[in-house]
């Protein structure tokens, strides 16, 4: 494996990261040791080139990132108001050139139409609730080597953190808002196509936690599964009802999925035996453990490919 820019004294890929690919086939991966973010030309099967793609000048400010259709890469540290966005051309854009100089960021996510989208709040809302509330999405496209950015819709929450994740039956955009404020949980949909928000409560939430906690999700070609304090729910995509999953029998250790599949992929421990497993669960909440696999120790992470 070749490639001009990288020096070989560093591990290759960290597998609690997952991989990203540009429209080009170009393959992204986060190093072991540091922030280093490579790419690898895939093509040339015969002759692999490798290069940092992210400056080692900035890999002190990569903790986390993403890669979209053009090679943009959104990375960031700690927390998401010091998002910064490399382009394919080298150039560097830190958030305060893409955002507005008021507000801050509050979550990055790629869209279904794979361009890039910060919602973000104003820095300064002090006290005054209307002010607070306010929440904004914008979109970014990489044109003419140039990353401009829009704002394209407002919208009010009170949710801290608003991690939107893809609706592949609605062609929308989703989250889970938790209003403590208010006193709700609710179902935020962004429609990409007309630049909208629409919001409705989830009651069924509140029976699982007053608490509005931070929310893990995991995304299936079906529906979101979300874990609230210990809980695991289903979202359906098609109807947004929600339901408790039943896996009482089981301590999950590490949840995969991914968007082109109905299935979730887990590890974990059964109770009834005492043994580390590996198994699936379809999208009717029916639990498959793959029982010819002798598995010693426990997994903590687990990737799936498809």
């Amino acid at each position: 494996m070749q490639g001009g820019e990288y020096d070989g004294n560093h591990s290759f890929a960290n597998i609690q990261d997952k991989a990203h690919t540009d429209v080009q086939g170009n393959l992204y991966f986060k190093g072991i040791s540091g922030g280093g973010i490579y790419k690898i030309n895939p093509h040339e099967v015969d002759n692999l080139t490798m290069e940092e793609y992210l400056p080692q000048t900035e890999w002190e400010n990569c903790e986390y990132y993403m890669v979209d259709k053009t090679g943009v890469c959104a990375y960031w540290r700690s927390t998401i108001d010091v998002l910064k966005f490399k382009s394919p051309n080298g150039r560097i854009y830190p958030i305060r050139q893409v955002i507005d100089d008021s507000e801050k960021a509050v979550s990055v996510f790629l869209g279904l139409n794979s361009n890039y989208y910060i919602v973000s709040e104003l820095k300064n809302h002090t006290s005054d609730m209307e002010t607070w509330k306010k929440r904004y999405i914008y979109e970014t496209t990489y044109t003419n080597e140039e990353l401009l950015s829009k704002k394209v819709v407002g919208f009010d929450s009170f949710s801290p953190y608003l991690d939107f994740n893809p609706n592949p039956i609605k062609r929308t955009d989703i989250a889970i808002s938790n209003d403590y404020i208010n006193n709700i949980y609710e179902l935020v949909v962004f429609d990409e196509q007309n630049n909208t928000v629409t919001k409705s409560t989830i009651n069924d939430l509140l029976s699982i936690s007053n608490n509005f906690p931070n929310i893990e999700h995991n995304i299936t070609s079906d529906n979101l599964y979300a874990k609230v304090e210990g809980t695991w729910i289903k979202i359906d995509f098609n109807t947004y009802n929600v339901s408790k999953m039943d896996i009482s029998n089981y301590e999950i250790y590490s949840i995969s999925s991914s968007i082109k599949n109905p299935e979730l992929s887990f590890s974990g421990l059964r109770y009834s035996d005492g043994r580390n497993i590996i198994g699936t669960i379809d999208k009717n909440g029916t639990i498959l453990v793959m029982e010819n696999m002798q598995i010693t120790d426990k997994i903590t992470t687990l990737i799936r490919l498809n």
